[in-house]
């Protein structure tokens, strides 16, 4: 499960485990970028689909 928590930092998508999610990245194309309140719709670089979609943590 992974949910939306405000901080001092601004909005971070958190799982479970509490692993802070920053990034997405595109499983077809390889696409990266920041992530806001949810996955885009669609890759910008692909046109791929969500469920192409996944959220990647940054270091």
């Amino acid at each position: 499960m992974i949910s939306s928590d405000r901080s001092d930092a601004g909005r971070r998508i958190v799982d479970v485990t509490g692993t802070r999610y920053a990034m997405w990245r595109c499983a077809s194309c390889g696409e990266m970028g920041r992530l806001r309140r949810a996955l885009p719709a669609t890759c910008p670089g692909c046109d791929g689909e969500t469920e192409s979609l996944f959220y990647l943590a940054e270091d």
